[in-house]
């Protein structure tokens, strides 16, 4: 049994305590100093303060930027914008590959009180036009590689909104520069002021379940997630490979601009080329998602990273080996699993900053870490509703004052449990040293005979195969049975096994209810959002669809 216990973190981190009656985790929630006036107003008075700043770097092009620049072409575009109809409350939908003109108009957006909206080049056609008409903006503004599709779903959904193209303009669409260029008159700007507590950006959720929904958050709570997502890492300059579609992009643009750090961004993810910007720009932070981190493990380049600090990742699973490795790769650089969704921010992490964290990621590599400064934390078993102790597996619910406003256009009263903790859908569990282990999603789970079957105990088994590079486990439904386990693999480069000797590597480690009696499935790609998590829907359909074919 675990006693009563309260951490005391370092100056201004807050203290946890653990109740070992009512088995919840509360973390007290630090006390930041920031305009209360909206992102729009903060984000003004930072780019005043830190105009003599380096503000962006675009590894691809070597294009540098100051923040004296991105502040004379945001108020020119927020002006433009007020010119030609936008009002506070307005949408303002973006849809681009990252640039070094992505964040003005972001910028700009918030100066007039509008509230963003963003889509991700890689997303197909349906779920542009799902989320386009979820949000009915105002303007989107895109690269011209989105012209196409960004152009059809519109008209498909009846919105006329206005296009303006990064880039060369395209057809009859402006361009960027010549929309920003042409504003009048801009002395005596000001921003919009709003409440704390206004929406400021909608956020989709990954789609990996289902048709992504909104995710309405709020000003204080971005600042406020801004801090617990990168406040104990060296940020100076923090590479992101992430478009601004993703939370993880918005709060590391909250982050620098409010502290006039750099983003160094590029187009499109190439191993070789961010490894010689680690050495090139002095990266001091970076931010891959797990399958991006196993790519620079796989296309090691002897380069000087010794500039790297930090390396905070999240978004999905990485299995043991390559956690491992990553650390070996980058041996002077902090390597964090943080452990969050875009609904409440980041949940759990180990701060480095606190001794005991350090001590406890080192014992726990596959942990995700103790709760957040400001969130209350309980595991519960999903489907009695009871508080779980150490080492049960359930879901994690949390409860803070940073979670979302709400779903956009939705009701969204079923996240939240009676007694007001949202519900996250993962699995997880904690141990007597108080660090979280995330098991599994709720909706990915699948029943065998009655008993739970949670496809990450399956995939690391599979991951533990010297010739598997990546394993996904569905379930394939069955008459009797209710669902078969099914795995899915990608070998590495040159390897050949066959899939029944697969198959009976996994079955030969697990127990009867475990086994793969759906068998496994040799494929040469998986279907990923942008920040690699597995379409899981997309994927049991293909399989099903190619089996009822056969």
């Amino acid at each position: 049994m675990i006693r009563s216990i309260k951490f005391q973190s370092v100056s201004n981190q807050g203290a946890m305590e653990y109740d070992p009656i009512s088995k919840v985790f509360t973390k007290d929630d630090v006390k930041l100093v920031f305009n209360r006036n909206g992102l729009g107003c903060a984000f003004f008075e930072a780019l005043k303060l830190h105009q003599s700043k380096l503000a962006q770097i675009d590894i691809d092009t070597g294009e540098r930027e100051m923040y004296s620049e991105i502040l004379e072409k945001s108020i020119k575009t927020a002006q433009k914008l007020m010119e030609v109809g936008l009002k506070p409350n307005d949408i303002v939908s973006f849809c681009s590959e990252n640039n070094l003109d992505v964040i003005v108009p972001y910028i700009a957006t918030l100066f007039v009180g509008g509230i963003i909206g963003c889509l991700d080049p890689s997303l197909s056609q349906e779920d542009c036009e799902h989320l386009l008409n979820d949000v009915r903006p105002k303007f989107v503004f895109i690269s011209e590689s989105s012209e196409q599709k960004i152009t059809a779903a519109l008209e498909n959904t009846g919105n006329g909104a206005r296009i303006v193209v990064f880039g060369r303009s395209v057809g009859n669409l402006q361009s960027f520069e010549s929309f920003w260029k042409s504003a009048s008159d801009v002395q005596g700007f000001e921003p919009c002021a709003k409440n704390e507590k206004d929406t400021a950006i909608i956020f989709f959720s990954s789609g990996t379940t289902g048709l992504p929904k909104g995710i309405c958050a709020n000003h204080s709570a971005l600042i406020h997630q801004s801090n617990t997502y990168l406040g104990f890492a060296n940020t100076k300059v923090t590479l992101s490979f992430a478009t601004v579609y993703w939370i993880s992009s918005a709060l590391l643009i909250i982050k620098c601009i409010l502290k006039g750090e750099c983003r160094a961004i590029c187009k499109e993810f190439n191993a070789i080329a961010v490894w010689k910007s680690i050495e090139k720009h002095r990266i001091t932070c970076m931010l891959p998602s797990p399958i991006l981190g196993i790519k620079l493990i796989e296309t090691k380049v002897d380069c000087d990273v010794s500039s790297l600090e930090n390396i905070p990742f999240g978004g999905s699973t990485m299995s043991m080996e390559n956690l491992l490795k990553l650390k070996e790769t980058f041996p002077k650089a902090t390597v964090t699993f943080m452990y969050g969704q875009s609904e409440v921010g980041i949940m759990c992490y180990f701060d480095p900053r606190i001794r005991e964290h350090v001590e406890l990621s080192k014992k726990y590599p596959n942990s995700v870490g103790s709760p957040a400064c400001g969130y209350s934390v309980k595991v519960v078993d999903p489907d009695t509703g009871h508080v779980l102790g150490p080492n049960q597996i359930g879901e994690m619910r949390v409860q803070t004052v940073h979670r979302m406003n709400g779903y956009h256009n939705r009701d969204c009263s079923d996240v939240y449990d009676e007694d007001g903790y949202i519900k996250t859908g993962d699995m997880c569990y904690y141990n007597e040293d108080l660090c979280f282990f995330v098991v599994d999603r709720v909706k990915e789970m699948f029943k065998y005979q009655g008993w739970h079957i949670t496809p990450t105990k399956l995939e690391s088994i599979m991951l533990q195969h010297p010739k598997v590079r990546s394993a996904v486990v569905i379930g394939i439904p069955h008459p009797r049975d209710e669902n078969h386990a099914m795995a899915v693999c990608i070998l590495k480069d040159g390897e050949m096994v066959s899939a029944e000797e697969l198959k009976e590597f996994v079955n030969s480690k697990v127990e009867d209810r475990w086994m793969l009696r759906g068998g496994v499935k040799l494929v040469k790609e998986l279907p990923y959002t942008p920040t690699g998590k597995i379409r899981r829907i997309e994927l049991k359909r293909t399989i099903l669809d190619e089996m009822n074919a056969i």
